[in-house]
């Protein structure tokens, strides 16, 4: 009978512990850097949208991001569904790490010397969301 006893005891005590050391796994991992997932999808393939400005241009913007902290900024203008204009820049870019309001923000520098901000960056499965120099913007993966 105490033996008995003993087993139900020590398989109590084991089944306790083995939940103990569950709920221990789920801890977050101190080491984790989460920007590290968002840079490779940030980087995953081209980014573009389509808008219409404000003089009535219909306007394809295309972003590519490098994981060389490189990237591209690519704009075609169409009038009445024909091309007007292009440009294509090149820039640098890198986290802003001391935005506290939206800590997922970055800073795309171009050679001229201007530079635009991207922050709030959210990506969720194929759309990158965020504010693009002041303005909210949804772009499509490709």
């Amino acid at each position: 009978m105490y033996g008995t006893m003993i087993k139900k005891n020590i398989l109590g005590f084991l089944l306790l512990l083995s939940v103990f050391c569950l709920f221990n796994s789920c801890e977050d991992d101190p080491y984790y850097d989460e920007r590290y997932d968002l840079t490779s999808a940030l980087c995953s393939g081209t980014w573009a949208e389509n808008y219409r400005t404000n003089s009535g241009e219909e306007c394809y913007h295309e972003l590519n991001f490098y994981s060389d902290w490189t990237g591209s900024d690519y704009y075609a203008f169409y009038r009445n569904g024909f091309f007007v204009r292009e440009t294509r820049e090149i820039f640098r870019w890198y986290w802003d790490d001391d935005n506290y309001y939206y800590p997922n923000s970055i800073y795309m520098d171009f050679p001229d010397g201007t530079y635009s901000y991207f922050e709030d960056i959210q990506i969720r499965g194929f759309q990158l969301r965020g504010i693009l120099d002041d303005v909210d913007v949804i772009l499509e993966l490709q």
